[in-house]
């Protein structure tokens, strides 16, 4: 495969102007448009050289380029959007007003001649035949609308639908009523933060976000996750992009350019192993001490038949969207579907030999293979004839002592195999819990962790009608940070402002995680208004302390700003702690707004 680099620092056919290409334009294979940090230049396929068009005034940092008719849409960095057309060279400026911002990440044309503006404040949809223009925000509590208001990404699906790609708010595509479809870490994304998007020739939508590749199938409503476990070569990506016949995928990111074909997350699927964890007589572990019940054996009386069973699967890939099923050889003909439940119960069992089998089913239709366990329940005495009791319990003795010596050798031989099985669970345990809670960036409690920890303080006070507080914040213009030194930059900036909160949570009730991007929350139990407002005081000072930053041998420094929004309630039976959050996060953009 032949590469030809063309740079400002080459002479001849190999010199292009500028050093930055934000978008390419492909006009018929005959000429290319490239938005550059310096306006928009051509590309003559016959000639192969560049021209700089000239088309603006002003040398403006041009993001995205879309044609239609004889119109060219330049969107640009803080400079609004531009009509070009080409017929009568006559230029039209859309800025604040006109359009919701004008910051221009992506145009797009869709099947019915409207012209797509995705902004860093809101959503713009031109009708081209009479300059209408409808604009989409967020709506607070309306999930038919999108979920946040800085809109990265457009894609125009082979079924005409419109997607978009948002930083917060996940990937919505567009209805015609004129709501919006909306998928969220909760339905299963990997991340709320989207930011390209790619479709495969079976209509399947692949999206690029800061925690790996999502693959979403629309019509069964379902999502795949992809990590650098299953070989994409890392987690952050900020493109997408499919090839012609859209049988392999493009993704780019801060450690380069991955390709997949379209089965890519077919060929990657694993089976995950299925452990019974809990093996319980009337609700009590027949053995406290063992942590895995596969392929044992066991022995009771008669009257001891209410049986219970947990068990677990050991799957990374949407844990939350496992199935389970189940059957008892000797009581149920068919397979149980248990859905998401991960216990089953049996009682009055008579007596017989049974065998408990249970299976896993990912996501991706994966079926585990099965754990087993054997037990066996005793004929009650009153059965039996009179004449015969001497016998029977002889015979019974014989063979209890006989299954005893046989599961003590067994399990003796099991308990050698299942150590290191049992200290490879415990780490995997360890390392799942960690995943599940830590943010991998700033080492502070994540999301997930937030939602669930919450969610019981909420609870805990309604009981004790004890007062909560919660505390959101982020930081002020920190997209400018990344904007002007890098991400990296922003990611210690991150880092730092995390650490400096956290010291000032001194209570073991208190923690801090962070919700998403560069906005943190704090939870703090048993505390006022008035205590919050001082621990406020307290993080604000913290965090706009002068920060030092060091990173490949640069020293950057920094301050930053943070704006803060409280909500502080004594949880009543009506009350609901989403809504206690979605008043925090209002005070805290009334707050921004006020500043």
């Amino acid at each position: 495969m032949l590469v030809i680099k063309y740079s400002k620092n080459f002479k001849g056919k190999n010199f292009f102007p500028h050093s930055t290409v934000t978008d390419i334009l492909n006009r018929n294979n005959e000429e290319l448009y490239l938005a550059t940090d310096l306006g928009v230049v051509s590309y003559d396929f016959e000639t192969q050289s560049f021209k700089e068009l000239n088309i603006l005034d002003n040398d403006y940092l041009v993001y995205s380029l879309t044609e239609s008719d004889n119109r060219l849409w330049i969107g640009t960095y803080n400079n609004g959007l531009f009509s070009y057309n080409k017929n009568t060279e006559e230029i039209r400026q859309y800025k604040i007003g006109d359009i919701t911002d004008n910051l221009i990440y992506d145009t797009l044309i869709d099947a019915q001649n409207r012209l797509w503006v995705a902004t860093n404040n809101g959503l713009n949809l031109i009708n081209l035949e009479n300059s209408e223009i409808k604009q989409f925000y967020k709506e607070v509590n309306n999930l038919k609308q999108p979920a946040s208001n800085t809109f990265r990404d457009l894609y125009l699906d082979s079924n005409n639908r419109v997607w978009i790609a948002t930083i917060g708010g996940g990937v919505s595509y567009y209805n015609e009523d004129g709501t919006f479809t909306t998928y969220l870490e909760e339905d299963g994304l990997a991340s709320n933060i989207v930011t390209g998007i790619a479709e495969d020739k079976d209509s399947k939508i692949w999206l690029a976000t800061h925690s790996g590749i999502s693959i979403i199938d629309s019509f069964s409503n379902s999502i795949f996750n992809l990590t650098p476990a299953d070989g994409i070569g890392g987690w952050e990506f900020n493109t997408a992009y499919s090839s012609a016949d859209k049988s392999g995928l493009l993704f780019g990111g801060n450690h380069g350019i991955t390709f997949l074909t379209d089965d890519f997350s077919e060929k990657n699927s694993q089976s995950p192993p299925v452990y019974i964890t809990d093996f319980q007589l009337f609700q009590k572990s027949v053995d406290k001490d063992r942590q895995i019940f596969n392929n044992q054996i066991y022995s009771f009386k008669a009257d001891e038949n209410y049986l219970s069973f947990e068990f677990v699967a050991l799957n990374y890939d949407s844990p939350q969207n496992i199935k389970y099923y189940y059957k008892l050889d000797g009581f149920d003909d068919n397979w149980i579907n248990a859905e998401d439940r991960y216990f089953s119960s049996y009682s009055n069992l008579k007596a017989g030999n049974y065998k408990f089998k249970v299976r896993a089913e990912t996501i991706r239709g994966n079926l585990s293979q099965e754990a087993v366990l054997d037990f066996r329940i005793e004929k009650p005495w009153y059965l039996t004839l009179p004449a015969f009791i001497l016998y029977i319990l002889i015979f019974t003795a014989a063979v209890i002592l006989i299954i005893k010596l046989r599961d003590s050798i067994i399990i003796h031989q099991k308990n050698q195999e299942l150590e290191t099985l049992n200290s490879k669970l415990a780490a995997a345990n360890s390392e799942l819990k960690e995943i599940s809670t830590i943010d991998s960036l700033t080492k502070i409690y994540n999301r997930h962790y937030f939602n669930n920890k919450f969610k019981d303080l909420f609870a805990l006070g309604k009981r004790s009608k004890t007062p909560l507080s919660l505390i959101i914040f982020d930081l002020d213009k920190f997209k400018s940070i990344n904007d002007n030194y890098g991400h990296l930059v922003g990611d210690q900036v991150l880092k730092t402002a995390a650490l400096r909160a956290k010291n000032i949570l001194n209570r073991n009730t208190d923690f801090i995680a962070r919700y998403g991007g560069d906005e943190f929350v704090i939870v703090l139990f048993d505390t006022e208004k008035s205590g919050a407002e001082q621990v406020i005081s307290d993080v604000k000072k913290a965090i706009e302390k002068p920060m030092e930053i060091k990173l490949n041998g640069k020293n950057f420094d920094l301050q930053v700003k943070g704006s803060f929004g409280l909500k502080t309630i004594i949880p009543a039976a009506d009350d609901n702690f989403n809504q206690t959050i979605n008043l925090a996060d209002q005070n805290l953009y009334k707050n921004k707004r006020n500043k």
